[in-house]
């Protein structure tokens, strides 16, 4: 049977002798012939890749729905504190798809407040700040937090054994410590006058003292 001209194939052959062609080629040749003839598809491919790299990430942020987002300044990196954030959202019980418990372990204290200022501001979705007693001060002095009796009001005297001079210290609570999450103590649970989440700031608080 004498061999088909190119001129003589279908669209359907041609596609599959250029296929055959490149499965043939191997390593380096096979990349050179795919940059010399279909460059502008590869390029087009990874304008697309790049683009769809760009756009998941923006969509999953839009979808996310922070119902309690704390800072944990000085954590111990070695606790499991994405448990604890698994542990926390199980206990609230919200229905939301995209519900999420946020603990934010990225701020210190080490004489650099910036990272902790940026939490502080209005338009961070910080609730809480989890801090020695030192940071604690630094953010009292700024009227970042609502006082403990006006927060916790007819339940306040169920909470004062948690207490040092007035704010919660989860120091004194057993599963906080138990787990390591910091190493220092007092550990002072200051809720910020701007959290939109009083309500599941005190459900955490319970989580840890039931």
């Amino acid at each position: 049977m004498s061999p088909k001209y190119e001129s003589d194939m279908t669209q359907k052959e041609k596609r599959a002798q250029e296929l055959q062609k490149i499965k043939s080629l191997k390593g380096k040749k096979r990349v050179e012939y795919l940059w010399t003839y279909y460059r502008s598809f590869l390029l087009i491919l990874l304008v697309f890749v790049f683009m769809i790299c760009l756009i998941v990430p923006i969509i999953q942020n839009i979808q996310r729905n922070p119902v309690l987002t704390l800072a944990l300044v000085d954590a111990n990196l070695e606790a499991d504190t994405e448990s604890l954030e698994q542990k926390i959202l199980n206990y609230l019980d919200t229905s939301g798809k995209h519900d999420e418990v946020v603990i934010d372990t990225t701020a210190t204290s080490s004489g650099n407040y910036v990272k902790l200022a940026t939490l502080l501001l209005a338009e961070s979705d910080t609730d809480a700040v989890i801090c020695n007693s030192d940071t604690y001060e630094f953010c009292k002095q700024k009227d970042c937090f609502i006082d403990w009796q006006k927060l916790l009001g007819n339940d306040y005297s169920d909470y004062e054994m948690y207490m040092t001079d007035g704010v919660i210290d989860l120091s004194k609570i057993p599963a906080w410590q138990e787990e390591n999450y910091t190493l220092y103590e007092p550990v002072y649970l200051g809720v910020l006058q701007k959290t939109e989440h009083p309500e599941t700031v005190l459900l955490f608080l319970e989580y840890l003292t039931q």
